[in-house]
């Protein structure tokens, strides 16, 4: 539509938006999102950069717009900063080209059960998606550091995010400050 001019959003449209975003981001209850076949799991489906991320949503305790991301002084990757969420510290990671300094973003909570570990930064969140074990292949083409915590790729390009490589990878290295995993990792009591 070349040559149209675009019209300013309203506050109707602002609130849409907005409840559209916090609909997205709120927490569901994964027990009743069953899978499509036993060989079959539950995703969120997100863009981080260039790449388009699927992580399992038993993987995932929330996703929330941040207010800041308070950058770590020469962090070593994929350690990219800290938030704050729920009155708690989390340590938040950089997946490939997506960080906080990028633009507006969101970042989904990574938990093992009910330790919640880190968070990543996620330019935006498409949905919920089904994805069958016989459509993962071996990622090609990333980087060795990546390769630790990217399991496969979809034949839709897709990578699959394995939140519990990640948590490995965070657990072997120290923080910018020195500081143990002990002391920047959170727990949650829900």
């Amino acid at each position: 539509m070349r040559g149209t001019p675009r019209r300013s959003l309203t506050t109707s449209d602002i609130d849409i938006l907005d409840r559209r975003a916090r609909a997205l981001a709120s927490a569901r209850p994964v027990h009743g999102l069953a899978p499509d076949s036993e060989n079959s799991e539950r995703y969120l489906l997100a863009t981080c950069g260039g790449d388009r991320l699927a992580i399992l949503l038993t993987s995932i305790a929330e996703v929330y717009r941040p207010i800041g991301v308070t950058p770590l002084p020469r962090p070593m990757p994929p350690v990219w900063g800290l938030a704050a969420w729920r009155g708690r510290i989390l340590t938040v990671a950089k997946v490939g080209e997506c960080a906080p300094d990028t633009g507006a973003g969101l970042l989904a909570v990574l938990t093992e059960g009910r330790e919640v570990f880190a968070g990543i930064w996620l330019n935006d969140v498409e949905g919920e998606v089904t994805i069958d074990a016989t459509e993962i292949s071996e990622p090609q083409n990333i980087s060795e550091a990546r390769r630790d915590f990217m399991t496969g790729v979809t034949v839709q390009a897709v990578l699959i995010l394995d939140a519990i490589r990640l948590k490995a990878i965070l657990e072997r290295r120290p923080s910018a400050a020195g500081e143990t995993r002990e002391m920047n990792s959170t727990r949650s009591n829900a």
